[in-house]
């Protein structure tokens, strides 16, 4: 114990007595300054272990000692899902104060136990979840958990990753992964470079450790977490799902594995089904609108609804259940389709994807990967891909699955294609409108918005809810506009050519200031960007703009008859690698104005120096979107 240590805790001893049991190291004594800096919690000792004894048998032990510094970092630190093929044992959960003093020793009836299916698409699942959350008195507090893990499910191996996540420092992290001989072990190390991580590798194991990692800080426009800490993922050439056997020695075994194992056998459509399906395509010799006609019956008579069961919830339901009960998860709804297409001769693949936040299937690591269904429909002018889950996409628009590297299913193999990367100038809104102003300031605006692409995904959902929330969500949209009434909204939603088209009509009384002789406005009514990055010093990670877009503004300002406009501002011109803004206001006749405005900005990873000059041409473009005019009466 070093010196420094040694007053603190013999006064505490003094304090609290002999007879309390005071564990020094679990204090907050003992956690470097350094460490406490922009963080909300401290990972004191995070230990796993990994023993794979054979194709079907693994066994997880894990210890954490996590001190919570405010209630910033408080979350349920356990929380473990098992099911028929993994179980959880020898459950301990200890907390202390930021002495090191037990204040408590957490039972077993009090670890939630229930299960998965907590939400309204949930409907079947083997799953359950064991899960504990402490609510503190005081901070900071010290959590001590450990817990065993068996599973027959070797191919989910966990990852690791030397941070949590951001505002958590790490003052010791150890992983170790043992295997047989008679199996080979891959894995794939990501951002291992300037962290400092000690690798020890021997025939037939590999452990990683860190120490001393200070809190990670978030910064706005990052990449993923996952491209940010060092991790890795691991995966073996033979595995156990569910009590089948499967091959990941490359692509196509795996894909052959697949095939056989999960769809083989379970797409037989009843006789009714094919009948009205050749109904449906009959005379019809486009295969894309014969597939358009396929896509829409599936939604028309289906629903999603979560069904995790079946090896290890990767098989998809049959299809004739899918037919007759109506509902499915992706993967149920996904092959149904296709199988509905075949009936067509529409060729359609099974294709596994992440979705969300854009990641790819990692081509390099044959394994069990992704967290969605999707089809893909290969035709001679392009490829279309196919969200079966809703049932309000059109045919070939897909939600969060483009641009980047997934997997599809053919009969006998395996392969890693990507899906297609849309241009900013694809993810188009164009607004257009009219605006009315009177002699005292009072506003009234016809307003028509057109989105397509990925803008199309934001807006069309709107024309699902009730008149009450849709008046509530443009209100929240033109919050600029103070108390402003929504007087009508008509949706059109052009499912075939994929636009959706807003016509909104409102009205803002005292709109412009009226101070004397003179009228003040603002010129953007409609579209105004607010959303400010905040200054950073020494930034850490590259700039990643993730959604490219292109907006075009048109809006016909008709002023009062009692005014004039005097001066018209300079029209402005930004272009620079990030996109470019334009912006101008022109004189029609006495009376009207043309204000036009459009924005282009580009998807795309900068180095991290270039945060400081995109923060700058966001900082010109709010301020050019708050510019102003003034009005002199006649």
């Amino acid at each position: 114990m070093k010196l420094k240590h040694i007053i603190p805790f013999i006064l505490l001893q003094t304090i609290f007595g002999f007879s309390q049991k005071i564990d020094f190291k679990k204090s907050i004594l003992t956690i470097p300054d350094s460490l406490k800096q922009n963080a909300n919690t401290v990972i004191r000792n995070s230990n796993t272990e990994v023993r794979i004894y054979s194709k079907k048998n693994m066994t997880i032990t894990y210890s954490k000692l996590i001190t919570v510094l405010n209630a910033n970092g408080n979350k349920p630190f356990f929380s473990e899902q098992y099911d028929k093929h993994k179980s959880i044992n020898n459950i301990k959960i200890t907390i202390y104060n930021k002495f090191g003093k037990i204040i408590k020793k957490v039972k077993s009836k009090e670890i939630d136990d229930f299960a998965s299916a907590s939400d309204n698409y949930t409907l079947f699942t083997d799953d359950r979840y064991k899960y504990y959350k402490y609510t503190p008195n005081e901070y900071p507090y010290t959590i001590e958990i450990s817990y065993a893990v068996k599973s027959s499910n070797t191919a989910f191996i966990p990852k690791w990753y030397a941070y949590s996540y951001y505002y958590t420092s790490v003052q010791e992290n150890n992983f170790k992964i043992s295997y047989p001989d008679d199996l080979i072990l891959n894995y794939k190390e990501y951002n291992f470079d300037k962290h400092k991580i000690t690798i020890e590798k021997t025939t037939n194991s590999i452990k990683y450790q860190t120490k001393n990692l200070k809190a990670l800080i978030y910064e706005p426009y990052s990449p993923i977490f996952s491209k940010i800490s060092p991790n890795v993922s691991f995966a073996l050439n033979k595995f156990s799902l569910a009590g089948q056997i499967g091959d990941a020695s490359n692509w196509n075994e795996f894909g052959k594995w697949m095939n056989e194992k999960l769809l083989k056998n379970r797409n037989e459509i009843p006789e009714k089904t094919k009948h009205e399906i050749k109904e449906l395509i009959k005379g019809i010799k486009n295969p894309t609108e014969r597939a358009r006609l396929v896509y829409e019956y599936m939604q028309n008579r289906t629903r999603y609804i979560s069904v995790q069961i079946g090896i290890g919830g990767w098989k998809p339901m049959k299809v004739k259940d899918v037919d007759r009960l109506g509902y499915g998860d992706c993967k149920a709804l996904s092959y149904y389709t296709k199988s509905l297409l075949n009936e067509a001769n529409i060729d359609a693949e099974y294709t596994v994807v992440y979705s969300g936040n854009k990641r790819n299937i990692d081509k390099k690591l044959v394994s069990v990967q992704g967290n969605h269904v999707i089809l893909m429909l290969p035709t001679k002018k392009d490829t279309i891909w196919l969200e079966c889950t809703s049932q309000k996409l059109p045919f070939g628009q897909t939600g969060s699955t483009d641009d980047r590297d997934v997997m599809i299913l053919k009969e006998n193999s395996g392969k890693i294609v990507h899906t297609t990367k849309y241009s900013a100038k694809h993810n188009y809104q164009k607004t257009q409108g009219s605006s009315f102003i009177d002699n005292n300031g009072n506003l009234v605006s016809n307003i028509t918005i057109s989105s397509y692409g990925k803008q199309y995904n934001q807006h069309y959902l709107i024309n699902y809810e009730t008149k009450e929330k849709q008046i509530d969500y443009y209100k929240n949209k033109f919050s600029n506009l103070i108390d402003c009434k929504i007087d009508s909204i008509t949706l059109k939603n052009d499912k075939k050519n994929i636009v959706f088209k807003e016509s909104i009509t409102l009205s803002t009384p005292n709109f412009a200031e009226i101070i004397g002789n003179d009228m003040v406005l603002n010129i953007n009514l409609y579209n105004i960007y607010s959303d400010l990055p905040k200054r950073i010093k020494n930034r850490k990670y590259p700039l990643v703009i993730s959604f490219g877009y292109f907006d075009e503004d048109e809006i016909t300002i008709h002023i009062p008859n009692e005014f004039k406009i005097t001066t018209l501002p300079k029209d402005i011109r930004i272009k620079n690698k990030f996109g470019y803004y334009k912006a101008s206001l022109s004189q029609i006749n006495e009376t009207q104005l043309m204000y036009k405005r459009s924005i282009l900005i580009n998807e795309g990873t900068f180095p991290k120096t270039a945060y400081n000059s995109f923060r700058n041409f966001i900082k010109e473009v709010i301020k050019s979107d708050k510019q102003k005019i003034i009005l002199s009466k006649k």
